[in-house]
């Protein structure tokens, strides 16, 4: 099963924590709020922002990061998705890395499974009383385009119990 809450680090994206302690991150910033409830109540009556600690990551952080992250999950990294995203080579960047951990037996090329092309659409299960739009109603969801095979490369079960190794490989200083 995959977290839906943990997958946005892990796909890097942009996220915001509300509360005490909270941790947020917009492109290459990141803060902590404050921790305890005086500290927050005070700098939100002043009209400030209730933070504790803020970074700004250098371009090498977030590439680092983008790599090690995807490496956590059972896709990894979507290889023409970080070319695109990063506007870099991940295969150049990382040539030596990569060659490495192939040789070591800790990570793979492998391609992405493609959605589905078709997936049945069960009748609602909700009352009709409710305002809830289920789908098109049409019985079927509509079709995913084909799409191109989605080049990976991802932790082998022997990388998956060394994952550390394998992400402390991809920091860049």
């Amino acid at each position: 099963h995959t977290s839906r809450h943990n997958l946005a680090y892990w796909e890097r994206k942009n996220y915001l924590g509300l509360g005490l302690g909270a941790a947020s991150c917009l492109d290459n910033k990141r803060w902590v709020n404050v921790g305890t409830l005086a500290e927050y109540a005070e700098a939100l009556q002043k009209g400030q922002a209730p933070k504790r600690e803020t970074e700004e990551l250098t371009t090498n952080q977030v590439l680092s990061e983008a790599a090690f992250l995807a490496l956590r999950t059972t896709d990894g990294v979507e290889i023409e998705e970080y070319n695109k995203r990063y506007n870099v080579d991940f295969k150049k960047l990382f040539a030596a890395q990569i060659e490495k951990l192939l040789n070591q037996g800790l990570v793979e090329f492998g391609i992405k499974p493609k959605p589905m092309k078709e997936i049945p659409f069960p009748e609602s299960p909700f009352p009709s009383t409710w305002d809830f739009t289920w789908g098109d109603n049409s019985g079927t969801v509509e079709e995913v385009p084909e799409t191109p095979d989605i080049e990976v490369l991802r932790l082998t079960e022997k990388g998956i119990m060394l994952g550390n190794l394998v992400f402390e490989e991809f920091i860049i200083l």
